[in-house]
């Protein structure tokens, strides 16, 4: 594809080569109808600055929060396996908070991934020269790559049930929790579906979702359900293990538990936990591979949909009862 010159952009905005240079310094001198003018023209002619040209494929990272606090377990797996499938496609990836998304078109950014659920919606639509990308969020009007949520959640209900288990509950993570087609909804669902279809309870009371007393939070349920099994439905499991140490619960002698395979971590608990695994690394690749096509300038659907299925690793957190 071929790249125009500043001289040609300078023309199609109807100012001047200097004014164009001024623009792309974000000089504080250029009002905003001309900087709007030459950069949605610069977009049109797939004008990249010299500058900014030394590689050819660069793609957003969008990560909501990271400007307030750490990240979380979950996070920290998908920007470890993104970086690497960056690396073996050519890709430079850079990082930016949900709060600076205007940096995407500022930095001529044609892809961005986003692997948290947006906080605003609004946002990314307004945002309108680069193509984002969405990963664990089946949003409308943006290619999506997710795991398959309902099958985990699925897994886990049906291995407690075969193991006797029947008073079961479940924590969530406290993301956009109503959302329509969020993962959180989708496990939340497919819990009580899946409850249904093996004839217990779909009772909303064994549901809690973690918030800013998360060890208060899982001691309630715990305290006020008595339940013989438990799905931790997130990557950060420490709360939640750690209320069950205060309560002074072993398991799985007093309760078993399903949490998400946190790397490294989960296999090393006390005892050693059985986990429903996302699978980052190919997450991660395929979202690669959407985002190869925007920046080679071939047509992605944005109602593209690629559902990855979990994985289930067996310990030692369940007993059968």
């Amino acid at each position: 594809m071929k790249r125009s010159n500043i001289t040609e952009l300078a023309h199609k905005a109807n100012v001047s080569v200097a004014t164009v240079s001024r623009a792309m310094n974000n000089h504080p001198y250029v009002k905003k109808d001309v900087y709007d003018r030459i950069m949605n023209a610069a977009h049109e002619m797939n004008y990249t600055p010299a500058r900014k040209n030394a590689q050819k494929k660069r793609i957003g990272i969008i990560v909501s929060g990271f400007d307030t606090h750490a990240l979380n377990a979950y996070s920290s797996n998908m920007l470890l396996h993104l970086s690497k499938h960056c690396g073996l496609n050519g890709f430079s990836m850079e990082i930016i908070p949900f709060s600076d998304l205007y940096l995407v078109e500022e930095n001529f950014l044609k892809a961005a991934i986003t692997f948290e659920r947006p906080a605003s919606l609004t946002a990314l639509k307004e945002i309108k020269h680069t193509q984002f990308i969405c990963i664990n969020s089946l949003i409308q009007g943006f290619p999506c790559v997710s795991s398959d949520h309902a099958q985990g959640i699925e897994m886990a209900v049906k291995y407690l049930v075969e193991h006797g288990h029947k008073n079961i509950a479940m924590i969530l993570p406290a993301e956009v929790r109503d959302s329509v087609n969020s993962s959180v909804s989708l496990r939340k669902e497919s819990f009580l579906k899946t409850m249904i279809n093996n004839k217990l309870p779909a009772n909303e009371d064994m549901i809690v979702y973690l918030h800013d007393k998360p060890v208060e939070i899982v001691a309630k349920i715990i305290r006020a359900q008595n339940p013989d099994a438990l799905i931790i439905a997130g990557e950060d499991l420490y709360p939640a293990n750690y209320a069950i140490s205060l309560l002074g619960i072993s398991i799985p002698k007093d309760l078993s538990v399903i949490s998400y395979e946190n790397m490294f971590i989960s296999e090393y608990m006390n005892p050693p936990q059985t986990t429903v695994a996302q699978d980052f690394d190919r997450l991660a690749a395929e979202a690669m591979k959407v985002a190869d096509d925007i920046v080679s300038g071939k047509f992605v659907d944005p109602a593209l949909r690629i559902i990855i299925p979990n994985k289930f690793i067996e310990r030692e957190s369940v007993k059968s009862i």
